[in-house]
């Protein structure tokens, strides 16, 4: 389970990129990843980067740097440093030197904020002043020491940052222009690329319709047959008992079956009732970003960690790289009337303690 996971995380990331080049349909950006040493960056379908540079691998205690810049030629970049200590009263200030020495023009002592929901991680974000310095500080250096006074020091490597922030140059049409971070030029900034609409997605509610146990019986013989076939092709299949039984817009009706799983992935395969025949139950087809290659847990039916939304009729999944999670995949599927629709997606290929929020989000949608 967990090494199938990790090799459609794989799949899915070389796909998004052939020949160097995103290929994707017209009309819409194709999502790009890539990881420069110890530094991971991806750019989504409407041309938005993220960075991340990480702690070296060898390390153990965890900081790391988190750019994000809009698509346009006003998207100003945005720049936090991150450091986890759960030990550290929390008013106690972040500090940020560059090989032992402090950054000109960046202040070395720092509020750091809470991140919410992620228990002893604290974030500081540089100010618009600081962004310039601290980019000629990334080119030069080799670590950014990051820590809580009297608390805990981490260092951030410092190997591949110029790498990843001219690839966010290339995708987003700034090389050579005054908006570039790693390459600038005399270009005008009105020369860089516009961001790429957003597909609109209409999510479909089911309405308040009930399942009747004589229906939902009937469902359950119609895809025992095809779950177990399905099961049966995963590396920890355990199980065919439903766990997901829900009512979808035009009468039909969604079922996901486990097929176990290992400490912290799941398989669960879905397939879709029709309202006319309850016997007759088709696989629900998760599909990937429009390019070739395999998707968020493969071309298909199944999905790992997947948990349905009744509210807003749509399916989130997950995939751990480890348990602690903090690499991986995640997303969000949306029904659509006929078919479940990707809405979100972010990947983090690398295993350094970064938190879910701060991956690289791949994939867009506007849901309606």
């Amino acid at each position: 389970m967990i090494h199938r996971a990790v090799r459609n995380l794989a799949l899915l990331l070389v796909a998004l990129v052939v020949g160097g080049s995103p290929v994707i349909a017209q009309g819409i950006q194709a999502p790009a990843e890539r990881t420069f040493r110890d530094w991971v960056v991806g750019c989504d379908n409407a041309r938005a980067c993220t960075a991340v540079g990480m702690i070296p691998a060898e390390n153990i205690d965890v900081a790391f740097i988190h750019v994000y810049r809009a698509a346009g030629p006003g998207a100003p970049p945005q720049f936090s440093v991150v450091i986890y200590d759960d030990t550290s009263p929390a008013d106690r200030r972040m500090s940020i030197s560059l090989d032992g020495a402090p950054i000109d023009r960046v202040a070395s002592s720092r509020l750091g904020q809470p991140v919410l929901e992620f228990d002893g991680f604290r974030q500081s974000t540089l100010s618009d002043a600081e962004v310039g310095p601290f980019v000629v500080a990334l080119r030069r250096g080799s670590r950014l020491q990051v820590g809580i006074d009297g608390g805990v020091s981490a260092e951030v490597s410092l190997d591949g940052a110029m790498a990843a922030l001219l690839f966010i140059d290339d995708m987003q049409g700034r090389i050579d222009t005054a908006t570039a971070l790693a390459r600038r030029g005399s270009r005008p900034a009105a020369s860089v690329s516009a961001a790429t609409p957003l597909p609109l997605l209409r999510a479909q509610p089911a309405g308040d319709v009930g399942i009747t146990d004589r229906r939902a019986a009937a469902v359950r013989a119609g895809w025992a047959t095809q779950a177990a076939r399905a099961c049966a092709q995963s590396e920890a299949a355990e199980s065919t008992e439903p766990e997901t039984m829900a009512p979808l817009s035009g009468g039909r009706i969604l079922i996901g079956v486990g097929c176990g799983g290992g400490a912290y992935n799941f398989d669960t395969v879905f397939g879709i009732a029709e309202p006319g025949d309850p016997l007759r139950v088709t696989p629900a087809r998760f599909m990937p970003p429009p390019v070739d290659g395999s998707g968020p847990g493969g071309v298909g039916e199944s999905l790992t960690n997947a948990f349905f939304d009744p509210a807003t009729t749509s399916l989130r999944f997950s995939t751990k790289g480890r348990g602690i999670g903090d690499c991986g995949s995640s997303g969000r599927y949306v029904w659509t009337g006929d078919t479940f629709m990707l809405a979100e997606w972010r990947a983090m290929p690398a295993c350094r303690g970064v938190p879910e929020p701060f991956w690289p989000e791949l994939w867009r949608s506007r849901d309606q």
